[in-house]
């Protein structure tokens, strides 16, 4: 007798908390993503997508040209 995994997750999801439901929505929902093949540029704007804009306000707007500065305390250009 082999079990149908889809209808033991919806009678186990079905008694749950309507908060516990959205929090296994949101987990199968990430696993979905999950699967689909990004490129590292897709996966790179959806971390960056994920930063705060009062962080990227606080990022240097010279960064490029001074980056020795940022990264090692040599004197800015």
């Amino acid at each position: 007798m082999q079990i149908d995994v889809v209808q033991e997750i919806i009678k186990i999801v079905e008694i749950l908390p309507e908060d516990k439901q959205r929090e296994i929505l949101e987990q199968a929902q990430s696993l979905v993503k999950a699967d689909i093949k990004q490129t590292i540029w897709q996966r790179i704007r959806a971390h960056a997508e994920k930063i705060p804009d009062e962080v990227w306000d606080r990022m240097p707007s010279d960064g490029s040209e001074n980056h020795d500065h940022y990264l090692y305390g040599a004197p800015k250009k």
